[in-house]
């Protein structure tokens, strides 16, 4: 660990900005620097962002007792390197963050006809990166980023999360009867209807891979988090698929975990793969169990 101090003091006029947060709690601690960026307090809010960053090298670091660097787009039309290490302050682990702005005019050429050109390039890469190309969906990456993320956030502040994970019932046979033009496009609208049940700022979707899904509901209670599980598997249910004028019929089953069921601290352990794999473990378990009662189940 680094001395905070004397590193502030060291990298003070090497840097536009330099912070302390606690990336659990997505508290800053201390703001300082040449660039006054207005942050509301909140660790994510530096990049003008309502919700923690998917990509969060502040709990990489912290998790990982390790320095993470990355590029991350500010108001459009800045660039910055930020440089994540962390710190101990009286016994606490902190995150020490540093930014320096990168922008030149080889990297982002101002046109007067598209000021979001970067934006648009920027929400292009994270596209390509974190979403399923077929369902649009995230992808696993994704998936194992964020989850670790929403664990600790969650425990921090002593609220439940609810993951589910789910597939379609007999899906093979879809395949095998329609073809897998027709399996695909069942995927996709599975998705689409999930999408729009779901509070997108506090929820998310996953391709786990195949016909398996994984869906992750923060900030809701057990008793929420199951309903919304019920109201998600009749919404398909009685959901009319059509292809070539043939209504398919389509279910789903989901097996329904809790973060506060959870008996181990992600947070604490440094082998995240483990980690996702006992989690996984974990709602596949359920899954097993609502096939086991006869399919087109839910179970918790």
């Amino acid at each position: 660990m680094i001395n905070a101090k004397k590193q502030i003091e060291l990298l003070q006029d090497l840097y536009d900005v330099i912070r302390i947060v606690n990336p659990i709690t997505n508290e800053v601690i201390l703001h300082t620097g040449r660039l006054k960026i207005e942050n509301n307090g909140k660790c994510c809010g530096i990049l003008g962002r309502k919700k923690v960053c998917t990509d969060c090298i502040g709990i990489k670091a912290y998790r990982e007792n390790n320095t993470f660097m990355k590029i991350a787009l500010f108001n459009k039309n800045k660039i910055f390197m930020i440089v994540a290490s962390p710190i101990k302050i009286k016994g606490e682990r902190y995150v020490l963050e540093t930014f320096k702005e990168i922008t030149t005019e080889n990297i982002l050429e101002k046109h007067n006809d598209d000021e979001d050109l970067l934006d648009t390039m920027f929400s292009n890469i994270e596209e390509l990166l974190m979403k399923d190309e077929l369902t649009k969906a995230y992808n696993r990456r994704y998936m194992s980023k964020r989850l670790l993320l929403d664990i600790a956030n969650c425990k921090a502040q002593r609220v439940n999360a609810c993951i589910m994970m789910f597939d379609v019932d007999n899906f093979k046979l879809i395949n095998d009867s329609y073809g897998h033009i027709v399996g695909d496009k069942v995927l996709k609208e599975i998705v689409r209807i999930i999408s729009r049940l779901i509070e997108k700022d506090n929820a998310w979707i996953a391709r786990y891979g195949g016909d398996e899904f994984i869906l992750v509901l923060n900030n809701v209670s057990k008793k929420k988090g199951l309903a919304i599980a019920n109201k998600i598997k009749t919404s398909i249910e009685k959901h009319e698929f059509i292809f070539k004028g043939e209504n398919i019929k389509v279910t789903i089953s989901l097996g329904v975990g809790n973060i506060e069921d959870l008996e181990y601290d992600c947070l604490n352990v440094s082998d995240e793969e483990y980690c996702i794999d006992e989690i996984i473990d974990y709602v596949d378990s359920k899954l097993y169990k609502a096939k086991s009662l006869g399919k087109n189940n839910v179970y918790e």
